[in-house]
């Protein structure tokens, strides 16, 4: 992200012909201290007119803007909650659905439907000695054989029923090879089970420590907010920060005690986060926090170059350099492919399914067997033997 803002001032500087001297390098992005009114880091710079500008990723804020000017926004950006990728997957019982969409479904359905109802028109023209549900009730079986990859009992010899009984054949091929295919890609995909989905859910988990950077502008909303009960939402979550000590200082810092440490989840920008994907050890799962934030150059208060540098940049905008700035330093993090097999747990559905199915089969051949000793039975009641006597 720093690359980007130098390479962005470097432009302003040449178009503008005007040079920079740096005066000071801060880590920290700076808040404002509640007891002694002192602002500290960057902002202390800007603020106490030590520096007028300051080519960092300030995030803006409406406190902020009572004591500096920003720039026309750099980058927009989402706040996410990112912590460790969790190592178990759900089990996908109805994934074996959702391979296709529900209008590729009702439209297989349809074609299972209405095709015994095709063939038994055209048999009924050759041959109507049969009877209409007994030819209905066998199209329909062999239909649905061979959707399920069934070969015929016997092709028939009419040349009509022969191009018809290919082109079903055909269509089910292709069908189930879409199919396959589909499902193979969806059961080896692991669907990681998140200890919670949204903020109030991982306010009320209370399992997991909260991370921000230290001065931060994240970390001032958090704290101002839960310090004059503004919101109890954020006063739940002041309870689950840790002390400020603990607190990282930068971006790598903190992904490090994500990956490092146990339940810890770090709450940050996502452009912010794509900037040194590189460089994150382990995988992350995220949510977001529904907030969005401003990315700007920040200015000292009325600043007389703000209007031009403004200027400047919404050309860069519109000509597309900020755009291609943005794709030039925003890293991307290429996974590595690795093929995974599909391990017992993915198949969990169509094992249930068949367990199922033999229970219900044993319960059924049990109550066949009861009634038919019942009917045996009371058969016997009824009929009683007769034996002949000489």
């Amino acid at each position: 992200m720093a690359t980007m803002y130098t390479k962005v001032f470097e432009e302003l500087t040449s178009h503008l012909n005007f040079t920079v001297n740096i005066v000071s390098q801060k880590v920290e992005y700076g808040m404002r201290n509640r007891q002694t009114l002192i602002w500290s880091g960057v902002m202390g710079e800007i603020v106490y007119n030590r520096a007028d500008f300051a080519i960092a990723d300030m995030a803006l804020t409406s406190f902020r803007i009572c004591f500096v000017d920003f720039t026309l926004p750099l980058i927009v950006s989402k706040i996410h909650l990112y912590f460790k990728e969790p190592g178990i997957c759900g089990v996908k019982w109805i994934g074996y659905f959702q391979t296709f969409s529900s209008r590729t479904w009702v439209t297989i359905i349809m074609l299972i439907t209405t095709a015994p109802l095709l063939l038994f028109f055209m048999k009924t023209y050759r041959d109507q000695s049969r009877s209409t549900v007994d030819l209905i009730s066998e199209n329909f079986i062999c239909i649905w054989g061979i959707f399920c990859q069934q070969a015929l009992i016997e092709f028939p010899k009419s040349s009509s029923l022969r191009v018809a009984y290919f082109t079903i054949l055909l269509t089910a091929v292709l069908i189930m090879a879409h199919y396959s295919a589909a499902l193979i890609c969806f059961l080896t995909v692991c669907t990681h089970v998140l200890p919670f989905q949204t903020l109030e859910e991982f306010t009320d988990d209370g399992t997991y420590k909260l991370i921000v950077i230290r001065d931060s502008a994240d970390y001032d909303i958090v704290t101002f907010q839960a310090q004059y009960d503004v919101n109890p939402f954020y006063v739940k979550l002041m309870k689950l920060m840790k002390h400020e000590s603990e607190l990282p200082r930068t971006l790598i810092e903190g992904f490090m005690q994500v990956c490092n440490e146990k339940n810890v989840a770090f709450m940050v920008m996502s452009a912010q986060k794509k900037s040194i994907e590189k460089d994150i050890p382990c995988k992350l799962s995220s949510i977001t926090t529904e907030r969005i934030t401003n990315l700007v150059i920040m200015l000292s208060k009325d600043n007389p170059y703000t209007g031009v540098i403004n200027y400047h940049l919404q050309k860069f905008m519109d000509n597309g350099m900020i755009m291609r700035l943005r794709e030039t330093y925003s890293s991307q993090l290429a996974e590595n492919k690795v093929f995974k097999p599909v391990y017992l747990f993915n198949v969990i559905p169509i094992l249930a399914i068949l367990c199922g199915g033999f229970i219900i089969s044993i319960i059924t051949l049990i109550i066949e067997n009861i009634h038919y000793r019942s009917r045996k039975r009371q058969s016997k009641v009824l009929y009683p033997s007769r034996k002949l006597f000489i």
